[in-house]
């Protein structure tokens, strides 16, 4: 879970506060025969981005992002390009 700094007020000092990431499921089918549907996790701006991206891009594929996302699934490759700041 990634950290950000914050400020105490009661004596201004930097303190850690936890952020919760919402992350979701991105499935991902090129439209090519042959080539497997790919599951990836990314955070949710990056998930939402890149879809909107890849089916500009590509519009005989198909990517769905939903909440059915596990541990076990592959972190979406380069999210870090997708993410709003």
């Amino acid at each position: 879970m990634p950290h950000v700094i914050g400020l105490d007020r009661a004596n201004d000092l930097p303190r850690e506060q936890s952020v919760a990431v919402m992350e979701r499921h991105v499935s991902v089918e090129f439209g090519i025969e042959g080539m497997p549907v790919l599951h990836y996790r990314a955070e949710e701006s990056a998930a939402t981005e890149f879809a909107a991206e890849m089916r500009r891009l590509r519009p005989t594929g198909t990517v769905s992002v939903d909440d059915c996302v596990t541990g076990e699934m592959e972190p979406l490759p380069c999210q870090r390009l997708y993410r709003r700041s």
